[in-house]
This record gives C-alpha cells, sequence and structure tokens, in this order.
C-alpha cells in the first residue's frame, strides 16, 4: 500500500514477461491496496458492534483488470491461513515453547495487557496499546524495496 500502482505498469510488466517466453506472471497484493481510482476495497463493507470494515478482494479486482486489459488468464487466489501453515522449523518449535513459557509466566504473575515478542534475540512483553497504537509501513525508498527492485520485482509504480 506504501507504493502507488498503475495498472498500465503491472500489464507491461507481465507482457514483458510473456515476451521473454515466460508463461506466467505471480502478482502479490497487499489487502490494503488501493483501486485504481483510489477507492478501498472491502471483503466486509458493513462493520458491526464487534468487527470493523474488512479489507480484501483486491487481489480479485486486479486479476479482473488484467483479463480485461490484456486477455491473458488471470486468476486470484486468497493465501490467507494457507501461507502459514508450512511445517515448522526447529527454530519455530523453540520460538513457540519460549513464546508460551513467558505467556504463562506473566499470566501467574498477573500481568495482562501484554504481547509475547521477539526483539533481537530475547523474547519480551510488550504493552498491548504500543502494538495497536498505528500500521507499520515499509518505507518506499528502503533497502528491503531496493533490494526487490534490483532482482526485477515490479511494484507497480
Amino acid at each position: 500500500p506504501e507504493i502507488p500502482w498503475r495498472l498500465d505498469s503491472v500489464v507491461a510488466k507481465i507482457e514483458e514477461r510473456c515476451k521473454e517466453g515466460k508463461r506466467f506472471s505471480i502478482i502479490v497484493v497487499a489487502e490494503g491496496v488501493k483501486d485504481p481510482e483510489g477507492r478501498q476495497v472491502y471483503r466486509q463493507h458493513l462493520p458491526t458492534a464487534h468487527i470493523k470494515a474488512r479489507l480484501g478482494g483486491i487481489g480479485i479486482v486486479l486479476a479482473q483488470l488484467i483479463e480485461a486489459t490484456t486477455g491473458i488468464e488471470s486468476r486470484a487466489i486468497v493465501l490467507g491461513h494457507l501461507q502459514r501453515g508450512g511445517s515448522p522449523s526447529a527454530f519455530d518449535r523453540v520460538l513457540a515453547t519460549r513464546y508460551g513459557v513467558m505467556a504463562a509466566e506473566l499470566a501467574l504473575a498477573g500481568q495482562h495487557s501484554l504481547m509475547v515478542c521477539l526483539r533481537g534475540q530475547d523474547v519480551e512483553a510488550v504493552p498491548l496499546e504500543l502494538v495497536v497504537r498505528g500500521t507499520r509501513r515499509v518505507p518506499p525508498e528502503g533497502q528491503l524495496v531496493r533490494t526487490a527492485r534490483a532482482l526485477g520485482i515490479c511494484f507497480g509504480d
């Protein structure tokens, strides 16, 4: 969402890949990305007392736009929990155990409204008000984005 995108840039990258003989393109879209007119796309439109409006659906919108523009068959897949469902590594198992131990210790000590997190190599407790304070964004000019661009990844801008 931090980098505004244009459909023509996305289409140009797909067509470039087709000319190179690549028969597929994988496009990853964050839920918070807006449509080409700058509108937010929602999976659930009507908020309730317990649930705020939920983002989602921009992948389907983009797939439809790509297919309509290029004639290339396009599909959208929402990974959701699937992307988090891989086999855990030894690190994952140890980290989960460390989180569990700290969470249990905090509960036994009567400490509430905290979230267990990993900071560097240490498991720590962070007040929930700090966690929900706001959205943390990826700096568009940061090292992560520069590295991705150097690898030929297109951000649609």
